[in-house]
């Protein structure tokens, strides 16, 4: 298994999407800390920016839907890109169990995506701190926070490397979380409003996400949140393995 982990995760280094990932996120923050120390220097009405500590920029940056959009690509670039090369052929042919490559390509994208997300947002935490401050939590709730945080990616990796691997095309593995992301929300946002049922808002996947970062929320909500996206994504990693020993990868 685990030299499985490093071959896959040899492959995800190699691969130009991961570095494209990285590099729009770098590209992102850096316009962000741009505006954020021309708003500390000129000041003027910056209510985006103005207030906002390195604790609360940290917190929720691998959150929102061009976020997860970006995971996506990510994701399915990497999984797909192997269907598409034909490359699958050689993994499956090395004599490793199925279920074996699937775990593995898992840790790999995950390891990975988490190292992309936390670059820039430390980047960002410490520009913001310097302008002002980095803001005060106990150390259990910044333990819990951390934790929300890889929940949050985790499970979205595992969603995506889901869709990727039964559509086993990064177009249309993009377009379906595009329409999980967008399409969901407005469903479950309409369904709340005409029937009154506000479980359906409250555990649609954005807002499971949103509390799971959220320091709004007590402790009980961003636990079960956080369980909750957890049983998502081992069940997502489930679902990715049967679909893969299915394959006919012939």
């Amino acid at each position: 298994m685990w030299n499985m982990m490093r071959s896959e995760w040899y492959k995800v280094l190699k691969s130009r999407v991961t570095w494209v990932t990285l590099f729009v996120f770098l590209g992102m923050a850096a316009i962000q800390i741009v505006a954020a120390v021309y708003a500390k220097c000129k000041g003027g009405d910056w209510e985006m920016i103005l207030g906002r500590d390195g604790l609360f920029v940290f917190s929720t940056y691998p959150s929102g839907t061009f976020y997860f959009l970006l995971v996506a690509l990510f994701v399915g670039g990497i999984v797909t890109s192997e269907f598409t090369t034909g490359t699958v052929k050689q993994v499956v042919s090395r004599g490793v169990s199925r279920a074996q490559i699937v775990i593995g390509q898992y840790a790999a994208l995950c390891v990975a995506m988490t190292v992309i997300t936390w670059i820039p947002a430390m980047l960002l935490a410490g520009v913001y701190s310097l302008a002002w401050g980095f803001g005060s939590i106990p150390v259990a709730r910044f333990l819990l926070l951390i934790l929300g945080q890889l929940v949050v990616i985790w499970s979205y990796v595992a969603i995506s490397m889901l869709i990727g691997h039964v559509t086993r095309s990064g177009g249309l593995s993009v377009g379906i979380n595009l329409m999980i992301l967008l399409l969901g929300t407005m469903a479950t946002s309409i369904v709340s409003m005409l029937l009154e049922w506000d479980w359906v808002r409250e555990y649609w996947l954005t807002s499971l996400q949103g509390k799971a970062l959220s320091l709004e929320y007590g402790v009980g909500v961003q636990c079960k949140c956080v369980l909750i996206l957890l049983a998502l994504g081992a069940a997502c990693v489930g679902g990715s393995v049967l679909v893969f020993q299915k394959r006919d990868v012939q």
